[in-house]
């Protein structure tokens, strides 16, 4: 439920989000910003690969101050490449 409910996320709807945390089950938690962090992801394009930089936010719920992070539109099983 959390992680559909996120798909419609913005900023501007952060303090008034009404989502259950997923951490400790509190109903109606105060979701304030955490932090970001980033993803890559390469795609080809025309052959040549192209990289994207994606910007995660983490929100904090302010019953057990657990975090979760606001979208993932994907979730690719990250691999270290040699």
């Amino acid at each position: 439920m959390f992680t559909e409910a996120m798909v419609d996320y913005s900023e501007e709807k952060l303090p008034a989000l009404v989502l259950p945390c997923p951490k400790c089950g509190a109903k109606k938690p105060h979701w304030t910003e955490h932090a970001t962090y980033t993803r890559y992801l390469i795609t080809f394009e025309s052959g040549s690969p192209v990289v994207h930089t994606i910007t995660i936010l983490r929100i904090a719920c302010s019953s057990c101050g657990g975090t979760c992070p606001t979208s993932r539109p994907f979730r690719v099983k990250l691999r270290k490449i040699a």
